[in-house]
C-alpha cells in the first residue's frame, strides 16, 4: 500500500495472540475498534478446540443431565448474543491449552456434542465481530483459514469402543492398512474395510488419502484427507464446519472474504496447475502456518482488496517497488533470525506431535 500511495503513511498493527481462539479475538477487536482503525483483518478458526470451555470435553459418555446442561449453556450464549450483550465470561490472561497440560492429549476424545458446541460458539463470536465492525463503520477483511492436509497426519486417532463396532475385525483391517510392506491396493482395501466399520476413523482416512495422493488421484485424495482433518480427535486445524461458518458470511455488508484456501490451491496431486480442493503442501512450514512466500501472497491479496476499496491505483510500478523493498528487507535477516524461527517451529512440532496411534505410511 505504501509503495502505491506515497502521499500517506500506512501502519499495520498486529494484535494476534498465540493460540487465541475467536472468543479472545472478539475481546481484542472490541478494544481495537475504540482506536478508529481504517480497516480490520481477521484470520481465525484454527484454535477453537484448544482451551477448555464451559462445554468441556467428557471423559466418559455424557449423562442426560450433563447433556441438558451443555445445551442450556449454549442456548444462554446464543440468547446473549442476539440481545447484543458481550460475552462477560472471565478468561485467564494467558492461554493455557489442553496440550500445555501434562497428559493433555488424553483430554481429547471422540465427543461430537462437544465439537458441535465449539462450532456454535465460534459462529456466535464470528457474528459478533462482524456486527461490531458494521456498527463502527469499519470494513472487515475476513480470511478463510487454510491448512495442510497432505503432509500432516491426524494429531490423534481413536477407534470406537468394542461395544460399538466389531473391534477384532477392525483391528485386523487396521493392521493391514498400516503395513508399509503391503501393496497400495491391499492397503486401500483394508482402509475401505476399516471405514465400513468406523466411518469417522481419522487414521484410515489419512492413509487412504495419502495413498491416493501419491498415485496422483486428487479427487479421492481430497475426499479422504479432508475427512482425516475433520475427524482428527485433536483438531488443530479448522474443520469443515468451522470453515462453513466463515464462508457463509461472504454476503455481509462491509465484509470482504479473503479466500486463502483458493489462493494456496494451485496444483493437483500430479503437479498439474489445477486446483483440487486441497491447499498445496509446499505453502506451509507445518500444519497451519504458511511459508514466508505464503504470507507474502496473503498480504498481496489483502493489499489488492484495500486498493480496490480505498481507491488506490495498484500499478505494476508500485508492485515492482514493493517486491524490491520486500527482497531488500529479507536480505537484512541474518542466520540468527532463521535459526530462532527453526527453534520455535521445532518446539511447535513437538507440542503438536504427541500422536496417539502412530501411522505407518512407508
Amino acid at each position: 500500500m505504501q509503495t502505491a500511495d506515497l502521499d500517506h503513511h500506512y501502519e499495520v498493527v498486529n494484535c494476534g495472540g498465540v493460540s487465541y481462539a475467536s472468543y479472545r479475538v472478539a475481546r481484542i477487536l472490541g478494544e481495537v475498534l475504540q482506536h478508529a482503525p481504517d480497516a480490520i483483518v481477521i484470520y481465525t478458526g484454527h484454535n477453537e478446540f484448544l482451551e477448555e470451555r464451559s462445554y468441556a470435553t467428557l471423559s466418559k459418555p455424557p449423562s442426560w443431565f450433563s447433556r441438558m446442561g451443555n445445551q442450556l449453556r449454549l442456548v444462554a450464549a446464543i440468547r446473549q448474543t442476539l440481545r447484543g450483550r458481550p460475552d462477560t465470561e472471565d478468561l485467564p490472561q494467558e492461554v493455557s491449552t489442553r496440550l500445555d497440560q501434562p497428559g493433555g492429549l488424553e483430554l481429547y476424545v471422540r465427543d461430537e456434542a462437544w465439537r458441535r458446541a465449539v462450532v456454535e460458539h465460534f459462529a456466535i463470536n464470528l457474528r459478533r465481530m462482524v456486527q461490531a465492525c458494521q456498527a463502527a463503520g469499519v470494513p472487515l477483511y475476513l480470511c478463510v483459514p487454510t491448512s495442510d492436509c497432505v503432509n500432516t497426519p491426524p494429531i490423534k486417532i481413536q477407534s470406537l469402543p468394542p461395544g460399538e463396532i466389531d473391534r477384532q475385525r477392525f483391528d485386523q483391517a487396521w493392521s493391514r492398512a498400516c503395513d508399509g510392506e503391503s501393496t497400495d491396493a491391499a492397503r486401500l482395501a483394508a482402509c475401505k474395510e476399516c471405514l465400513a466399520i468406523d466411518p469417522h476413523h481419522a487414521g484410515a482416512h489419512y492413509i487412504a488419502g495419502k495413498l491416493h495422493w501419491d498415485r496422483g488421484n486428487s479427487s479421492l485424495a481430497a475426499e479422504h484427507l479432508i475427512a482425516a482433518r475433520d475427524d482428527d480427535v485433536c483438531p488443530l486445524r479448522a474443520t469443515t464446519p468451522i470453515l462453513q461458518q466463515v464462508e457463509q458470511l461472504g454476503d455481509q455488508p462491509g465484509l470482504t472474504l479473503i479466500r486463502c484456501d483458493h489462493l494456496f490451491d494451485r496444483s493437483d496431486a500430479a503437479g498439474r496447475p489445477l486446483p483440487d480442493g486441497l491447499a498445496d503442501p509446499s505453502q506451509f512450514v507445518d500444519h497451519v502456518h504458511p511459508t514466508v512466500n505464503g504470507h507474502q501472497e496473503i498480504g498481496e491479496q489483502l493489499a489488492t482488496a484495500f486498493a480496490r476499496d480505498f481507491g488506490i491505483a495498484m500499478t505494476e510500478k508500485a508492485m515492482a517497488r514493493y517486491r524490491e523493498q520486500a527482497e531488500r528487507h529479507l536480505a537484512t535477516l541474518d542466520e540468527t533470525y532463521y535459526a530462532r524461527g527453526k527453534q520455535r517451529l521445532e518446539g511447535l512440532r513437538q507440542w503438536a506431535s504427541g500422536r496417539a496411534g502412530e501411522l505407518s505410511l512407508d
